[in-house]
Parts: C-alpha cells; structure tokens; sequence
C-alpha cells in the first residue's frame, strides 16, 4: 500500500511538469496506473 501511494505521488508530479500536455499525461498516466494494479 506505502509503496503504491508512493509511486502515485511520483506520478502526480510528473504529469504537472507535463501539464501542457493534458489528455497525453492523463492517458500515460491511465496505463501506468493499470500496470501498477
């Protein structure tokens, strides 16, 4: 559970570097987000 919320967290900050492009990080982090389950 520690390490999923981790890893989410790590995610959340990359797509708002990445916020300019928001249905790509939103997608990317969609299937990242799958693998991750």
């Amino acid at each position: 559970m520690i390490k999923i919320e981790t890893l989410e967290v790590q995610l959340y900050a990359d797509i708002e570097e990445k916020i300019g492009n928001g249905k790509p990080s939103i997608i990317a982090f969609g299937m990242t987000h799958c693998y991750s389950c």
